[in-house]
């Protein structure tokens, strides 16, 4: 009776355990795969304004090859080497992100989430954005995820310190950084993932965001309920870099900077809503 007792709970603890696993969807476009992570519904429990079991976000930080093959070029710093189309893609401005997700919707038959018109290139990277205006449509398709969204994900359900572990003696299991990167961006998925099985979620490169940088909820729900976006709205960047140290990696803080700008320990992942 006891070892029933025993295995009948061993079982329900698997099974509770079973429930709160995240999804795991695979794409691939022009031969290059992704995967992306869908929270398990039960976790909408824990974040019902979220909705996070309806969001489905890239499990590793979109890699230079996936660029190159949906947007047709790689404004990359760290490019050239053997390991450089598993790496990140840097370099990239906020426009460019937005273009990207259009680009990929498109490529698997799904609605851009976006519009783009006005677009001026950059000068220094002639296939790259530099201002653009962006409204919002609300399609199928891939997007950038919203601050709250990424730290969501970042956390997945363990306010951590950092994505992944909440003690800096461990962090260098987790995340690429001042410490130990070598000055340089490393391939996407080397270091150990969070609970929900997102990679490099603290360090290799700062992630664009979709939200405005505002100090305030009120004036974030006030400048983005028109769903436009212009040359002087500094976007949010969350997660830290190769150059940063420790400190710059906390899964909550959040830094801004300029749509146009661009920096090789800048990249981004994209995320999609799902009905």
């Amino acid at each position: 009776m006891r070892g029933s007792n025993r295995n009948s709970a061993i079982s329900s603890e698997n099974t509770a355990r079973a429930l709160f696993e995240p999804r795991l969807n695979s794409y691939s476009v022009k031969g290059i795969s992704f995967e992306t992570v869908q929270p398990s519904r039960l976790n909408d429990r824990l974040y019902p304004l979220a909705k996070i079991y309806s969001v489905e976000m890239c499990s590793t930080e979109c890699t230079q090859e996936l660029f190159e093959a949906v947007m047709g070029f790689n404004p990359s710093g760290f490019k050239g080497k053997a390991d450089s189309p598993k790496r990140p893609v840097e370099r990239v401005s906020w426009f460019d992100c937005i273009a990207f997700c259009n680009k990929l919707s498109q490529e698997l038959g799904l609605a851009p989430y976006y519009s783009l018109t006005r677009i001026k290139y950059d000068r220094q990277i002639p296939q790259g954005i530099a201002v653009a205006f962006v409204n919002v449509l609300g399609g199928n398709g891939f997007r950038l995820p919203t601050a709250d969204e990424w730290l969501l994900f970042a956390r997945a359900g363990i306010a951590n310190r950092w994505s992944g572990t909440n003690i800096e003696a461990e962090l260098e299991d987790y995340a690429w950084y001042e410490e130990n990167s070598n000055n340089e961006t490393h391939p996407v998925a080397t270091k150990k993932p969070n609970k929900w099985g997102m990679y490099d979620m603290s360090g290799n490169v700062w992630e664009w965001c979709w939200d405005t940088y505002t100090s305030t909820l009120k004036e974030r729900v006030m400048r983005e309920e028109d769903g436009r976006a212009f040359r002087g709205d500094e976007r949010v960047m969350r997660g830290g870099s190769w150059v940063e140290e420790s400190s710059y990696l906390w899964s909550e803080d959040r830094y801004d900077y300029s749509p146009f700008m661009y920096g090789n320990d800048l990249g981004f992942r994209f995320c999609r809503s799902i009905d």
